[in-house]
């Protein structure tokens, strides 16, 4: 514990190591993937292999300097031995660096992630150069490859996420719904914002992508993670979901229900990410209804959001699934989840029949 700090540090060395690919990629650049491993040449970041990260799940964030014979077990460790053993400098930079340093009890320091990866900390400038640096804006993208697919583009991936197949038309004609062809990975489908401010990819076939190091992920994001994708919109209700795959489901919830005309889909791509300041003035006046994933990650995101919405938008109601099971018996998690409860669930919702009316309260409307 930092003295005189209260700090979560605990849960500052969790949420770096889930971030731990973008860690190693940011604060040594230099590194490559090898196995399951990253290695560097050394804590000042140079080229090598003397200093290896381990990136297997049971031993996540585990390090050592093979030419030092330094080690540690978690990313912040490792950071503070880069900054010279200032322990509290380095909570404060990497929590600045996860874009939320409030959830660990920590002042924000100006820190702004910034598009494809790259992000901006005064912190790590030398002092002459801090009052130069102009602050990072949102960057407006030409995603050249995206269109608006075919008919076997949606039908392929309505069957995947188990959503609505006509649904996705809309999603399509609203402009945040695209495919794309990949030389490593195929066919793709991509949620794309509007003003092209951000976008996820996935792969078609369900299968995570690869990228040219070898490693693998669920998804890939351009952009800033931070921008709500369906925003702006005139529409007087918004469906806020987490993820491109609820978004989508958000998008069958309003075709099933006929709400097309006043409630618009909105999500945020990914739990950790704080709403981009610049955005929420879209949310002025609207009542939206929040659409959480049902794990540790989704319930603190989803109660994120509400904080820095509660004052601005008319109304903020979370929709609970406690209770409920899918039509296969097992428990709804997430809202594509919801879509496939039973039919006398269905019957019995009253926020199916009212989606617009009196949600549920426990725990996060609280």
């Amino acid at each position: 514990m930092v003295k005189g700090k209260k700090y979560a540090i605990d849960r500052l060395k969790l949420d770096l190591a889930l971030s731990i690919r973008s860690f190693c990629l940011y604060f040594l650049p230099n590194g490559k993937y090898v196995g399951g491993e990253y290695t560097v040449g050394s804590l000042g970041g140079e080229p090598g292999k003397s200093l290896k990260i381990c990136l297997t799940e049971e031993k996540t964030g585990m390090w050592k300097d093979f030419a030092t014979g330094e080690s540690g077990n978690n990313l912040l460790d490792l950071l503070c031995k880069m900054r010279g053993g200032d322990f509290r400098a380095a909570c404060e930079e990497a929590a600045n660096w996860l874009n939320n340093p409030e959830r660990y009890g920590i002042k924000p320091q100006g820190f702004i992630r910034q598009l494809n990866g790259e992000s901006s900390m005064s912190l790590l400038l030398p002092a002459h150069l801090r009052s130069q640096r102009k602050p990072l804006r949102l960057k407006h993208h030409n995603f050249y490859d995206l269109t608006g697919g075919i008919i076997h583009d949606r039908t392929t991936l309505a069957r995947l996420l188990g959503v609505n197949g006509e649904s996705l038309d809309h999603a399509v004609g609203d402009g945040v719904l695209k495919f794309f062809d990949q030389q490593t990975n195929g066919r793709c489908w991509s949620v794309v914002d509007k003003d092209h401010y951000v976008r996820q990819d996935r792969r078609l076939d369900g299968k995570p992508f690869i990228f040219q190091d070898q490693s693998m992920a669920k998804a890939r994001t351009m952009g800033s993670p931070s921008w709500p994708v369906g925003i702006p919109t005139p529409k007087e209700v918004i469906m806020l979901a987490e993820g491109s795959s609820d978004f989508l489901a958000a998008y069958s919830l309003a075709y099933s229900e006929d709400l097309g005309n006043i409630a618009a889909p909105v999500t945020i791509l990914g739990a950790s990410n704080v709403i981009h300041p610049d955005a929420l003035k879209h949310f002025q006046g609207k009542r939206v209804l929040g659409f959480p994933d049902y794990d540790a990650a989704g319930i603190t995101g989803m109660s994120r959001w509400r904080k820095q919405l509660i004052d601005i938008a008319a109304e903020f109601e979370v929709f609970d699934y406690t209770g409920m099971v899918r039509d296969d018996g097992q428990p709804v998690k997430d809202l594509r989840d919801f879509l496939h409860i039973d039919v006398d669930q269905w019957e019995q919702s009253l926020a199916v029949r009212h989606p617009l009316g009196s949600f549920l309260n426990p725990p996060l409307n609280q």
